[in-house]
């Protein structure tokens, strides 16, 4: 995303995040995504989630028992921005 200063659950190409999960082998029957991009820190963003309801029910739900956290520093809509994405898994 960083990369490509696109800020979305879908790729470049298109591609939505629950394929791009897939087409790299995660087969656990539950997924889910969080994003937040910006000018932060990884503690705010967290915080962010917290305190958005869909974010914190990803955080908190108790089927997943796999993450894959991504932090990247670029820019967004002309600024400085750390975008920091949190992928969930379980059986």
């Amino acid at each position: 995303m960083a990369r490509h200063r696109l800020f979305s659950h879908y790729s470049s190409n298109g591609t939505t995040w629950y394929r791009r999960i897939r087409s790299f082998g995660y087969r656990g029957r539950y997924i889910g995504e969080n994003l937040v991009v910006g000018s932060m820190s990884a503690r705010r963003a967290v915080r962010m989630w917290r305190n958005s309801p869909d974010h914190r029910a990803n955080l908190l739900r108790a089927v997943y028992d796999h993450i894959g956290i991504g932090v990247a520093r670029g820019s967004y809509g002309g600024y400085s921005a750390l975008y920091v994405t949190a992928d969930f898994g379980g059986n």
